[in-house]
């Protein structure tokens, strides 16, 4: 499942432009992890390896900027 939603990511997010970043090899790690656990009969909620993307907003985009801009000025540590 992870998968198909990095592949629709690819193919769709530069045409809409609705995402800053990703990061699907944590993404694929995550996953497998939620997979191994379920194999062992620990569930984490109804949701438990379910794919979820929260879409960036103006507000997530001044977050990072600010995080950026803090780290580049030699802040350490959030």
């Amino acid at each position: 499942a992870v998968e198909r939603v990095l592949t629709r990511i690819h193919d769709r997010d530069p045409k809409i432009k609705a995402l800053i970043s990703y990061d699907g090899d944590r993404a694929i790690a995550s996953a497998k992890q939620a997979d191994d656990r379920l194999a062992h009969g620990q569930v984490d909620g109804p949701l438990h390896g379910v794919p979820v993307l929260i879409k960036d907003n103006d507000f997530a985009k001044r977050c990072i900027e600010q995080l950026e801009a803090d780290v580049a000025a030699g802040a350490r540590g959030y």
